[in-house]
């Protein structure tokens, strides 16, 4: 039986397609250059401003934080800071270089942050949840792909399972994803 994948799930299976799907392309290996998956441009997509016309890359980061001060409304933006916010992998280049999560990595410059400086040390203690993050998303994506979610799909795709076919997975595995309808 087909029924319509809810609005919440759908929204989050088209994250997992962005990230996963479309980044699948062959490679013949490592870029030259590259850089973790989680920053964002300073500013670019939800720039903050307090009262005080203070900008900040977005409403995430702390407002006591003299690093994540981007600019004012009277002196427009700090570029030298947001480059720094841009280039956060560079605090962390030597123990990223060989992580198997580079590509997807999600983690912020503001877990970087401890309000005086980016911190390698404060960036470094989240890669254990980054990592984790990534392999649980990539572990939905292959259980996804195993259902018959179609990724290429129009608005509503539908996975594709037998009552029985379901019930054989969930014997042979411990993974499932809450709230698919079936």
């Amino acid at each position: 039986m087909k029924k319509y994948i809810s609005n919440f799930n759908l929204s989050y299976f088209e994250r997992l397609k962005n990230t996963y799907y479309e980044k699948k392309a062959l490679t013949t290996g490592l870029l030259d250059y590259g850089h973790p998956g989680g920053p964002c441009i300073p500013g670019q997509m939800r720039l903050f401003m307090n009262v005080d016309g203070v900008f900040y890359p977005c409403e995430r980061v702390s407002e006591t934080s003299e690093v994540m001060k981007i600019g004012t409304v009277e002196k427009g933006f700090d570029i030298e800071k947001c480059l720094k916010i841009l280039n956060i992998g560079k605090i962390t280049e030597q123990s990223c270089i060989n992580c198997w999560a580079f590509r997807y990595c999600s983690q912020c410059a503001a877990l970087a942050d401890d309000t005086k400086e980016l911190t390698s040390e404060k960036r470094l203690k989240q890669c254990v949840s980054a990592k984790r993050d990534v392999e649980e998303q990539m572990k939905e994506y292959c259980t996804l792909l195993e259902l018959g979610y179609d990724f290429e799909g129009e608005d509503y795709p539908f996975i594709q399972i037998s009552k029985n076919q379901w019930e054989a997975k969930e014997n042979d595995t411990e993974t499932k994803i809450a709230g698919i309808s079936l």
